[in-house]
């Protein structure tokens, strides 16, 4: 009887697999992140400015440089190759992007039990300093629910109405940040390879162009970038190259022209879009600010690396002195766990040796079905990953 439930459990476990990976993605985040929520110290060291922070959700890069006003923009301006942060899920990206904090440390991982994120940020240095950022996306409202107030204003409006309501709500506003999905939404439906996703890329640089030219660029500064790739059959989370590896053009006031930098992360975005601003980076970023992309007088460069430099010191130094608590207390509650697991061991054990043939055979059915689900898995997509 044991034997015959350890089968049916084994052919349960390889049927269920990816509903027990989906449900086990919020035991990713954490309720609290690693790094404390400080603020920043010291003030600006570069001039005040506005930009328009354009997130194509979902677009490699091998098709974002093939797109004409992308490479209109990084012609003029700035080409940047980025590295989305571990894992590669959008809202994990876009805390990174603000805050400059890994996933690691920030506790948002996943695009599960989305919550209001206590870390000092882009947004708020501008609150601070009395001035203004918003958000409007064609899909999704993650951004209000992960940094709330912080916006003076956010919306999300039909992807048809994108353009227009853009230009209505950031007249006023110092950082206007503008999330298109449709690429992202393509990958999911049909893949990466599809032309779908390459007709819904196309679409979002036409709406790019449209909305750099109501920001006012070549004369205001835009940033373009994604938060992701996608596999070619669709999906990301994963390490993946065409997942993880990610791209950014940027080109106005305060962007060198001809600049291409390789190398960068998500955390690094952060401190830079404090630099165009001119506001005090986020207090915890552990990115540096990308000064080769800027256009600043030597000393100013200077002065800017060594702010990095003290201010990633502390933030590493804070956040390794936070994990460690936090390993030794998960080493501490090892032991209850292999316990447990050497008792149902054994159980099985026990019911296996006393088991009639029958019995074994089907526990061997059980294992050889989820032997082929692994196969199946393994020449369908390649390899285990999120994406």
């Amino acid at each position: 009887m044991v034997a015959l439930l350890l089968s049916l459990a084994l052919v349960a476990l390889s049927l269920c697999s990816l509903r027990a990976a989906l449900v086990a993605l919020p035991n990713l985040q954490l309720d609290t992140p690693v790094v404390p929520a400080v603020d920043a110290a010291g003030g600006a060291l570069t001039p005040r400015g506005r930009v328009l922070l354009v997130v194509i959700d979902g677009l490699r890069a091998d098709v974002a440089a093939q797109l004409p006003f992308l490479g209109v923009l990084a012609g003029r301006g700035a080409r940047v190759e980025l590295s989305a942060e571990m894992p590669t899920f959008s809202s994990a990206q876009y805390v990174a992007m603000l805050t400059g904090v890994s996933p690691r440390d920030s506790g948002v991982r996943t695009n599960t039990r989305l919550a209001r994120t206590p870390l000092d940020n882009v947004p708020r240095r501008l609150r601070i300093d009395g001035r203004r950022a918003v958000e409007i996306g064609d899909q999704v409202d993650w951004w209000q629910r992960i940094f709330g107030a912080d916006f003076g204003a956010t919306a999300v409006v039909a992807p048809d109405a994108l353009v227009g309501e853009t230009a209505r709500l950031t007249s006023r506003a110092d950082l206007a940040v503008v999330h298109i999905c449709g690429v992202d939404h393509e990958g999911h439906r049909v893949g990466a390879a599809s032309p779908a996703y390459r007709a819904a890329a196309r679409d979002a640089d036409d709406k790019t162009r449209e909305l750099a030219r109501a920001w006012g660029w070549p004369t205001a500064t835009i940033v373009v970038l994604s938060d992701h790739g996608h596999v070619p059959a669709g999906g990301h989370g994963g390490d993946e190259p065409g997942v993880r590896g990610t791209w950014l053009v940027a080109s106005g006031p305060g962007i060198k022209s001809g600049a291409r930098t390789s190398g960068a992360r998500m955390i690094d975005i952060a401190p830079t879009l404090a630099a165009l601003l001119g506001t005090a980076a986020p207090a915890t970023a552990q990115g540096r600010t990308l000064v080769d992309l800027l256009a600043l007088p030597p000393q100013t460069r200077t002065d800017v690396m060594a702010a990095d430099r003290d201010r990633i010191a502390r933030s590493v130094t804070t956040a390794e002195t936070r994990r460690h608590t936090l390993l030794n207390d998960e080493r501490s509650a090892r032991a209850p766990r292999a316990a447990a697991l050497l008792v149902l061991l054994a159980v099985a054990g026990f019911g296996l040796w006393r088991a009639s043939r029958p019995a074994w055979l089907g526990v061997m059915a059980g294992v050889a079905t989820l032997l082929l689900t692994v196969v199946a898995f393994a020449v369908r997509h390649e390899r285990l990953s999120f994406s």
